[in-house]
């Protein structure tokens, strides 16, 4: 009975280990319920929570009118990003300015999203930015790479280097190795017009001294099973910076530029590890 059986008083990591009687395999599903792990996902089926179109809980960097509003009657809830703006290098990229990370807590996002009809000439950003509110874009130009962003960590796909998804991190200001994957399971790893995929981007602090971060990166198909993970990219941003989540679009030509975002979901501990 409710009146006499007690609930759990502390649903926190360090309880549900002892309940658990050790870090099994259910511990990684359960630890996104508990107090000390900070779990936040948006299905685009309300009002941008609560702000309608962004500006809201959302705020969107744009040089052309870009935005981002929900779709009406979309299947499972949807927000549309869009440039707007249909000269070469006009964006629209929106970012969490209240929901600030930092890599020593080990956060991830997971950004299920595709690219409206072409996805020709264009460059689409998933993943964590420092500097969202001063920059077009983490990556300046991908093939070198170059940054915008002093610290951050994305999925980058930019047809002005080639095709294919690819892993941009930078760290005080000097580029991380990129990983360049060439396929995601028996498909090369390029979108496809019109057909969702999931992005994961998730940090790690690499050591107990220092403030580097490791970076993995997780993409899953359509149906959300998973095609590719990559290693660990090594120093991809320091672990001591505010990080924000970031979803982003550019176009690098005379056409505007569209995707529509199914989720966008982000989880951390809640303090650093």
């Amino acid at each position: 009975m409710a009146g006499t059986d007690s609930i759990i008083m502390l649903p926190t990591r360090e309880y549900l280990e002892k309940a658990l009687g050790g870090k099994d395999r259910l511990f990684p599903f359960l630890e996104l319920y508990c107090l000390d792990t900070k779990f936040w996902k948006d299905d685009f089926d309300g009002d941008l929570m609560y702000g309608g179109t962004a500006p809201g809980l959302y705020t969107v960097m744009q040089n052309a009118s870009g935005t981002f509003t929900i779709v009406s009657n979309a299947e499972n809830g949807a927000a549309v990003l869009s440039t707007v703006g249909t000269t070469t290098n006009d964006y629209a990229g929106v970012y969490l300015d209240n929901k600030a990370k930092k890599g020593a807590n080990n956060p991830v996002i997971a950004v299920r999203l595709h690219i409206n009809t072409a996805i020709t000439s264009t460059k689409v950003e998933v993943g964590f930015t420092d500097s969202a509110a001063t920059s077009a874009g983490v990556v300046n130009a991908l093939a070198t790479p170059t940054f915008n962003a002093t610290d951050g960590v994305v999925w980058v796909y930019d047809t002005s280097d080639t095709a294919l998804w690819q892993c941009a991190g930078v760290d005080g200001g000097a580029a991380a190795t990129k990983i360049e994957p060439s396929y995601f399971g028996e498909a090369t790893a390029a979108p496809v017009a019109d057909t969702y995929q999931t992005l994961v981007v998730a940090l790690r602090k690499t050591a107990l001294t220092g403030d580097i971060c490791s970076a993995k990166f997780v993409a899953l198909d359509q149906y959300g099973q998973k095609i590719y993970e990559s290693g660990w990219m090594d120093d991809a941003c320091s672990s001591n910076v505010q990080l924000y989540p970031w979803v982003f679009v550019q176009t690098r030509a005379d056409a505007a530029k569209t995707i529509d975002v199914d989720y966008i979901a982000t989880w951390q501990r809640r303090t650093a590890t």
